[in-house]
């Protein structure tokens, strides 16, 4: 079993989505990066995660264009990434499609409805 790299730059859905991990009945290893530039560093050094879960919205560079970076890398393109974002407004969940996300889900307010999501995110895709 790999890893899952997770791109997100705020500190509490990060812990958020810890918790949810450890939640789970299986425990999965987790890589974090806080901009899709410290995503594309890890991606260098490591082994390929089983899927990445990137937000939208981060500084550096944000998940639309390190989706771009991935679909244009001639190995990473084939990583599902799963984006998991606040701001998910029908051009960008398009956008985000088009370069292959596997998938543009909206985080949801309630914990209990995010630590659901992230159960299900993890049984499809890890």
């Amino acid at each position: 079993m790999g890893y899952v790299l997770l791109v997100e730059d705020d500190e509490l859905d990060v812990l958020a989505f810890r918790r949810a991990l450890r939640s789970m009945p299986t425990q999965y290893a987790l890589k974090v990066a806080s901009t899709g530039e410290e995503a594309l560093a890890l991606l260098e050094l490591a082994k390929l995660p089983s899927f990445i879960l990137t937000d939208l919205n981060m500084p550096v560079m944000d998940g639309m264009e390190l989706l771009t970076a991935l679909t244009a890398h001639p190995v990473w393109h084939e990583i599902p990434v799963v984006v998991f974002t606040t701001s998910a407004q029908p051009d960008e969940r398009a956008a985000c499609l088009r370069l292959r996300a596997a998938d543009v889900l909206v985080k949801p307010l309630a914990y209990t409805d995010f630590v659901e999501l992230i159960h299900d995110i993890m049984r499809r895709y890890a």
